[in-house]
């Protein structure tokens, strides 16, 4: 099984629900799979244990990281990537166990209990979240990053910021003193949402500057929006932070490449 095989069909196993064992089925009997991935129609594909390696292998030593990237790039150079903002957000993602219950040993060491909001729409997850950076032109994923459920959203602000967009869009969650005067000082707009300060309520034009931030934000919610409904990804697959983190990053891999095609043939 050669590295260029490898690297193509991974991406694509991550789109499908079904379990690396079916997608070593397809492979085998589906011609357009084959044709796809660079192989003789008489070949044999590779088994489940190959593709499970090879997913934890580019993990290991960051060839994951690399394939986004170069990807990435081949999409700037067709335009694809305009860089006038980055829409950032976090959003909850099941583990895939059920929570330990009381004195039992967890099956996953590295999920946890996190909390976001308040009041009657506050809400809880047992898992993870995932983080992105989407560009604000035609929605591809320019940065992802995985944590668990307990980190908060701002803390990740800067893993997903790419340095060369004009600006950041992003919820009440990161807005903050010391974050507006890291954007003016990497000379970049602060489009982040105002957050009421304590006994201190929004002011109509904030109000005003947040509804027009909010339309333009919620464009973050489609690509991880299609992942979790349209795919079938509403919760992590495997045990640990990182086989999760190597999975999430081809999913988001097979995202962009979807909605590139979308932009370059229709």
């Amino acid at each position: 099984m050669t590295l260029s095989l490898c690297s193509r069909y991974s991406p694509c196993n991550s789109v499908s629900t079904c379990r690396t064992l079916k997608a070593e089925a397809h492979i085998n009997d589906r011609i357009s799979f084959k044709i796809f991935l660079g192989m003789d129609i008489a070949d044999t594909g590779p088994d489940e244990t190959t593709i499970c390696n090879f997913r934890n292998y580019i993990g290991s030593i960051g060839l994951g990281d690399d394939l986004f990237e170069e990807i990435n790039k081949q999409f700037e150079q067709k335009g694809l990537i305009v860089k006038t903002g980055t829409l950032i957000d976090a959003s909850f993602y099941q583990a895939s166990t059920k929570p330990p219950a009381k004195g039992k040993e967890a099956r996953d060491s590295d999920a946890a209990w996190g909390a976001k909001g308040k009041g009657k729409n506050k809400k809880y997850c047992y898992g993870y979240k995932v983080h992105r950076g989407v560009d604000q032109g035609y929605g591809i994923a320019r940065k992802t990053e995985m944590t668990n459920a307990t980190v908060n959203d701002h803390e990740i602000f800067d893993e997903l910021v790419s340095g060369n967009e004009q600006g950041v869009y992003a919820d009440k969650a990161y807005d903050g003193k010391e974050r507006t005067e890291e954007l003016e000082t990497r000379g970049m707009n602060n489009k982040l949402m105002n957050r009421r300060a304590r006994a201190k309520p929004l002011s109509k034009s904030d109000k005003a500057r947040n509804k027009k931030l909010s339309k333009i934000r919620a464009q973050v919610e489609s690509p991880f929006g299609i992942i979790k409904f349209k795919w079938g990804h509403n919760r992590a697959r495997y045990l640990g932070l990182f086989r999760n983190k190597v999975h999430l990053l081809l999913i988001f891999i097979a995202y962009n490449m979807r909605r590139a095609y979308s932009l370059l043939v229709f």
